[in-house]
């Protein structure tokens, strides 16, 4: 058996055939959206780095975005999760687990405006990184139902026999 995260080392070696794979420039849009989750005081170093070299904000987002993919892979399993969002979007049950496995193979380089605003806002809250440690605090959103939804307890009304 593979390992939690061997298939997707795997995967990625056997894309770029072993070589480190280099750095491709972020799109601005991505990043901005990327950014504005994140602490405002981390986002303005992060951007002053990035400036130098965006290789430590590409790694940043790369960990962000493995956060976010290990939710969405999780809906993979879900069918009835996959099935309420595609008709909500008004797409067939295949396109939208399509969707969630081209979202799956997404870098920071690859993935588009519209992947963040279906997978990662509604899913990040916020999000930090301590700039000594490295640690990344991802805060999730907390997905409640809504009211429609949610079960009522049943009620009779009118006039109650009794017996006897």
């Amino acid at each position: 058996r593979l390992g939690r995260n061997d298939l997707n080392i795997c995967a990625s070696a056997e894309r770029t055939n072993g070589k480190a794979e280099k750095v491709a420039a972020l799109d601005e849009d991505v990043k901005r959206i990327m950014l504005a989750l994140c602490d405002p005081e981390t986002a303005k170093s992060l951007e002053r780095r990035a400036r130098r070299d965006e290789t430590e904000l590409f790694d940043v987002l790369s960990r962000l975005l493995a956060v976010v993919q290990g939710s969405a892979r999780r809906t993979l399993d879900d069918g009835i999760t996959l099935r309420l969002q595609a008709a909500q979007r008004g797409s067939s049950y295949p396109q939208m687990r399509m969707r969630v496995l081209d979202f799956l193979d997404a870098t920071p380089a690859t993935v588009t405006v519209e992947d963040l605003n279906h997978f990662v806002r509604p899913r990040v809250e916020r999000w930090d990184l301590d700039m000594q440690t490295g640690v990344l605090r991802v805060t999730l959103a907390a997905h409640e139902a809504p009211d429609q939804n949610r079960r009522r307890p049943q009620t009779r009304t009118g006039r109650m026999r009794l017996a006897g």
